[in-house]
């Protein structure tokens, strides 16, 4: 009768174990949550995106404005 050695029948625990109203409700709770963590999730990668964008802008410009004044300089020693 008893697999457990608690006095409670088998039949009883399986029958715990199965959904419960209470555990519906539970679940479409859950459900939003991680539908929200997802998200949340998504909304870092963009921002991720842009901003690693944003740096990969700015190394251009740097390196465009250092040959720039690189050319400045051998310009200005030539007239000199």
């Amino acid at each position: 009768m008893c697999k457990s050695g608690t006095g409670v029948p088998h039949s009883k625990t399986i029958v715990a174990g199965l959904a419960s109203p209470a555990g519906v409700a539970a679940g479409g709770a859950q459900l939003i949550f991680q539908i929200g963590k997802t998200l949340l999730q998504f909304r870092d990668f963009v921002f991720l995106r842009c901003n690693l964008g944003v740096l990969v802008g700015h190394v251009f410009a740097r390196v465009l404005l250092g040959q720039g004044l690189l050319r400045i300089g051998i310009i200005l020693r030539l007239e000199l």
